[in-house]
């Protein structure tokens, strides 16, 4: 089964921060050094410099990127900026976006994922993550001790029956809080090609909380069944799941597999090799599947945007 939990969870404290689009920040791993800057003077108080901060030439064991992100962290809570709810609650999350002109709106929920019971039988994970982004995330874990950023996990809905049910309790509800995201968004490097084609429009999120003990277990016991996919956020999972006996838990985002506004773009790679290993590649290939010439780059990508199937794979 799937094991989900409410949460006390900490958030910015309106009192003392007005506007929510100045504190939030992208996934750490796609903050360029230009965005890591911007988003520093963007506030003090922008989450940047807790999930990744900054680092110096002069960093040592005792003042760097981790040890500043649990000071800031810690002088947060001391002084209120950040404040924990007083009642555990399941948070409705909605993200309404606009991808090649269509509007796009995507409904999910941030939960505790319980460890126990839910891994690994019904968690699906990455069959292979990297050392040094592990280690990277283990340090700022164990400085700082908190669930900064949700992973991103999908569960399977083809009757969209739970869809439903969140829809209807987003509905005659005030958000807890609303987000405006200017466009395009903010980051760049790898999704600069993803920005530049919904640029021009804003972005925003709306967040509800569900406290009451009986829609939550309701949740709850539908969600028991389902199976999840982690589909980002697989170093921070594994690093949270070998920290389980400091939290059972996980903060995780939910989303519906089937929503059309889940998508799943291209990935592109840039891999550099020898030209007698380039000049061996067709027959290598010829091995795995059917090679189809195209006349262009552009003709390439064409064929990969409106082809349909499954394993489509462009050199």
């Amino acid at each position: 089964m799937v094991a989900i939990a409410p949460f006390r969870a900490l958030r910015y404290n309106p009192n003392l921060v007005r506007s929510l689009s100045l504190v939030v920040a992208p996934p750490y791993d796609v903050i360029s050094p230009e965005e890591q800057n911007r988003l520093y003077d963007a506030s003090p108080f922008n989450v940047v410099r807790l999930i990744y901060g900054k680092q110096d030439p002069a960093d040592s064991p005792t003042d760097n990127r981790y040890t500043r992100a649990k000071q800031a962290f810690d002088h947060w809570c001391n002084t209120r900026v950040l404040v924990r709810d007083e009642t555990p609650a399941i948070y409705l999350y909605e993200h309404t976006f606009h991808w090649q002109g269509t509007p796009r709106r995507r409904l999910g929920f941030v939960a505790l994922l319980e460890f126990a019971g839910s891994v690994p039988d019904q968690v699906f994970c990455h069959e292979a993550t990297f050392e040094e982004p592990k280690r990277d995330r283990a340090r700022l874990l164990d400085a700082v001790r908190a669930n900064l950023s949700p992973i991103f996990c999908l569960y399977r809905d083809p009757n969209s029956t739970i869809h439903a049910f969140l829809k209807q309790l987003s509905q005659n509800r005030s958000p807890l809080a609303t987000v405006h995201l200017p466009a395009p968004p903010f980051w760049g490097g790898p999704k600069e090609d993803m920005t530049a084609k919904r640029a021009g429009r804003d972005e925003e999120v709306r967040m509800w909380s569900i406290t009451d003990p009986d829609l939550i277990r309701e949740l709850q016991h539908a969600v028991e069944p389902v199976s999840v996919l982690v589909a980002d956020g697989h170093h921070r999972f594994e690093v949270a799941l070998s920290r389980r006996h400091l939290c059972q838990a996980v903060m995780s985002y939910f989303s519906w597999l089937e929503d059309p506004a889940v998508m799943a773009l291209p990935i592109h790679r840039v891999v550099q090799v020898t030209q007698e290993a380039k000049a061996a590649w067709p027959s290598r290939l010829q091995a795995l599947c059917t090679l189809t010439p195209v006349a262009s780059l552009d003709s390439l990508i064409q064929w990969l945007v409106k082809t349909e199937g499954h394993g489509q794979f462009g050199y």
